[in-house]
């Protein structure tokens, strides 16, 4: 663990001077609200805008904040590196999750504290019941998590594809949908939104960001329950597809 500490230090203070990969995306959080906040001022009451303002910007706040930790991983298997990260004594799934959650923590500092400013200002105020984000907080940061080790996953399918941006594809078009990005999963069809709360898409997004609506315990409970499952699910993957992806190069000598 020591080792594993260090190199999530380092890797926070290299990642701290991205400025431009940061920038941009806080660029494009604020666009994105803005843009919605337009249209919802058109299609809804007065007062729904504010709550649908603050929906988005925890979503937004959830999925810009990742790493792209999943190219990262692709790279060292097209270009050969991870052989040589494999006779290192120190784990490369270690390694990689390491940077990459240094990473991620400095995504949801950013983005979290521009968006709250972005979403009040572009909102006229907190929601009408504020303490669902104060709930929201925690549950998104769980989220963040989740969504992480999953787009690991992602990345060590490149032992098997070289390329994963199918796979990528596929789970943010899924992400996009099925997790209720833009718009709350309530106003969904009732087989799509069944069908959205059986994959994780529901708890990564929808589940945190339904707090903008108000605080509901039970909502927040089920959401935590979800994470939690889904969590466990996902440490599993990691596990068993980098196991499996080793033991492949091993085979075939690297």
């Amino acid at each position: 663990m020591k080792t594993q500490w260090a190199i999530f230090r380092v890797a926070l203070r290299q990642r701290r001077h991205q400025l431009l990969v940061l920038g941009s995306r806080l660029g494009l959080f604020a666009l994105v609200l803005f843009v919605f906040k337009q249209l919802w001022s058109v299609l809804l009451p007065g007062g729904a805008v504010s709550e649908h303002v603050w929906y988005l910007a925890i979503t937004e706040w959830v999925t810009l904040s990742q790493p792209r930790v999943h190219l990262d991983i692709e790279n060292d298997v097209r270009g050969g590196e991870l052989t040589y990260y494999l006779t290192r004594p120190v784990s490369y799934l270690s390694f990689r999750l390491a940077e990459a959650l240094a990473e991620l923590l400095i995504g949801l500092a950013a983005t979290g504290v521009f968006g709250l400013l972005w979403a009040y200002f572009l909102a006229g105020g907190f929601p009408a019941d504020p303490r669902g984000l104060l709930w929201a907080l925690p549950l998104g940061l769980v989220a963040a998590l989740l969504a992480l080790l999953f787009h690991v996953v992602i990345g060590l399918s490149a032992f098997w594809l070289l390329d994963c941006s199918p796979v990528y594809w596929v789970w943010q078009k899924a992400m996009f949908v099925l997790g209720g990005l833009m718009l709350p999963l309530t106003l969904y069809p009732g087989w799509l939104r069944t069908l959205a709360q059986a994959t994780p898409f529901a708890a990564l997004l929808s589940g945190p960001g339904s707090l903008a609506f108000g605080l509901n315990l039970a909502s927040v409970g089920t959401t935590a329950l979800h994470l939690a499952l889904w969590l466990a699910v996902a440490v599993l993957l990691v596990a068993v597809v980098y196991r499996r992806g080793v033991t492949r190069i091993e085979l075939h000598g690297g």
